[in-house]
């Protein structure tokens, strides 16, 4: 999956437990641990909202893209 979610890393940057975030958003245990530890497919608009209020971020600080081989084996090939 080329964009990942960096939610592992705002928590450690913040010293903050996947248990405070899920107390301080309404989001489950299991959705927050799910989210900081295991590749997801997809994420609901309204979880994203809730972890960018609690943590004063914007979207983009909590998403990354990252270049799979294939994204630059494809880019050589248009060159």
């Amino acid at each position: 999956m080329a964009i990942q979610i960096r939610l592992r890393q705002l928590l450690n940057d913040r010293d903050l437990s996947m248990y405070a975030v899920a107390k301080g958003t309404g989001l489950t245990y299991p959705t927050i641990y799910n989210l900081a530890t295991k590749p997801i497919a997809r994420i609901d608009i309204e979880t994203i909202d809730k972890l960018c209020a609690f943590l004063q971020i914007q979207p983009g600080d909590l998403f990354v893209w990252v270049a799979q081989e294939h994204d630059v084996q494809q880019n050589r090939a248009l060159e």
